[in-house]
């Protein structure tokens, strides 16, 4: 676009964000290869891209009012805050299973609710006005009520009515699709998430 219109290309600001405990030099020894790679795919066409980490909950504010134009959060959101309050009758497990009684699905359930809409109104503060926002949840069908991974998969209906009770956001587009799993072995949906999550 900026050689269609004869601009110079923008300098690009990316922060990446995770729990404290987890370890960003990991990521961050692979940032000259990427680098690199950039600069062989794109020339001097690209401005230069800076990256910094933030540790911290994304379920609170991590970075100033009004700096960020685009978010996006891949396979993260399902990760529930904390354990419901509450769910003690989960006997023999330690997260939904197809054993778990109604009232620990239900309480996963307004837990999702609590963080996401806690997710929202912090990314609503940090985004400039006209910024977007791209999430990529791990789901499941509306008709199904039990699931056997250790956090919430939200079904679109339940993220769109969170997303508009909520009210900082508008849905432009909401879309649900499937993907083969990497493994091969469609029982272990845990496994495959973090597969495709990590590349």
């Amino acid at each position: 676009m900026c050689q269609q219109t004869n601009t110079e290309s923008p300098e690009f600001q990316v922060l990446l964000n995770d729990l404290p405990e987890n370890d960003f030099n990991a990521i961050f020894k692979t940032l000259p290869a990427f680098h690199e790679r950039l600069k062989k795919d794109k020339g001097d066409k690209l401005g230069p891209c800076f990256i910094s980490g933030t540790p911290g909950s994304f379920y609170g504010r991590l970075f100033p009012s009004q700096c960020v134009h685009l978010v996006h959060s891949s396979y993260s959101l399902h990760c529930v805050s904390q354990v419901p309050r509450g769910v003690v009758n989960n006997k023999g497990n330690i997260y939904i299973a197809k054993s778990s009684p109604p009232n620990v699905f239900k309480a996963y359930m307004d837990q999702f609710h609590t963080d996401f809409s806690m997710f929202l109104c912090s990314r609503a503060k940090e985004i400039l006005p006209g910024g977007r926002m791209i999430l990529t949840f791990i789901g499941r069908s509306n008709d199904v009520d039990s699931f056997n991974l250790p956090y919430y998969e939200p079904c679109m209906e339940e993220v769109k009515a969170i997303i508009e009770d909520e009210g900082s956001f508008n849905v432009d587009r909401l879309q649900m699709f499937e993907f083969n799993d990497p493994n091969g072995d469609i029982d272990n949906k845990y496994q495959s998430a973090q597969s495709m999550a990590n590349g």
